[in-house]
């Protein structure tokens, strides 16, 4: 799935709006409203303004550029990617050079 970019949004466009900090905010999509040069701007109950290279924007919301359920996905992913990582450094001692080569191959989406 590939993912996209935030310079890829067009107004119309469907965005999650989050923050990233908190349990307490619901994840909601809003449409893009305006693109400008430096800023993406959304129109749900107030019109907020995003930074156009990181999704930031005020008051600790962020934006990201996709449906709901893409956004959940990549949380799903994001979470998934972190327990490898543990699982890796938990067990580097177990793995051989050609498993961890194995797994580099996998990562790059190579053949084995």
């Amino acid at each position: 799935m590939k993912i996209k970019k935030f310079n890829d949004l067009k107004v119309g466009d469907t965005v999650v709006v989050y923050e990233p900090y908190s349990k307490r905010f619901t994840p909601q999509e809003e449409k893009v409203t305006k693109i400008g040069r430096q800023y993406i701007f959304t129109d749900d109950r107030f019109t907020r303004k995003y930074n156009k290279e990181t999704g930031y924007g005020e008051y600790g919301y962020c934006i990201y550029p996709g449906t709901l359920e893409e956004y959940n996905e990549h949380l799903e992913v994001q979470k998934l990617a972190y327990d490898v990582s543990k699982l890796i450094e938990q067990n580097y001692g177990n793995l051989n050079r050609i498993k961890l080569e194995q797994i580099i191959s996998i990562i790059n989406d190579e053949e084995i």
